[in-house]
């Protein structure tokens, strides 16, 4: 029995994987090389704006994975000690995207979640690649996060 035959989340992304249509898996080999090789560029967000302004609870920003496609993301958490850092902030990143930074289309939905709650220091505001664009005093009810 080989290593990856009980490992869950290798099946999991293989039957995603296997889902997809011709195109999206050449896509994903190619990225897929692209890291393999060492070419991880196509891996960093674009800078936006800087901002030296400290995050709150509530804001809503914006980050750019690729040229003028721009994803949204929600502050849920600030001024979080721990393992990791001090003065850490938990935010959840949505799969809602926009084409412009002007253009607010940003709907609070927490089923769209891109990936699941992450925390982050404020190097992503203070070096442009996090910009806020909004705020809210809502949250809803934020997926439960835990870290250790």
């Amino acid at each position: 029995m080989k290593f990856n035959d009980n490992n869950i989340l290798l099946k999991e992304w293989l039957e995603r994987y296997n889902n997809q249509n011709e195109s999206i898996k050449k896509e994903l080999d190619r990225l897929h090389g692209d890291l393999v090789q060492g070419r991880n560029n196509n891996f960093q967000l674009l800078k936006i704006k800087r901002s030296y302004k400290y995050p709150e609870k509530g804001d809503i920003f914006v980050f750019q994975p690729r040229k003028n496609i721009f994803f949204y993301g929600l502050v849920l958490n600030v001024h979080v000690n721990n393992l990791q850092g001090e003065d850490m902030y938990v935010v959840a990143l949505f799969s809602i995207k926009s084409k412009s930074v002007d253009k607010f289309s940003f709907v609070l939905d927490y089923s769209k979640l891109l990936l699941a709650p992450l925390m982050v220091d404020r190097f992503y505001w203070t070096k442009g690649l996090f910009y806020n664009v909004s705020h809210t005093d809502n949250l809803g009810t934020p997926p439960s996060y835990g870290f250790f």
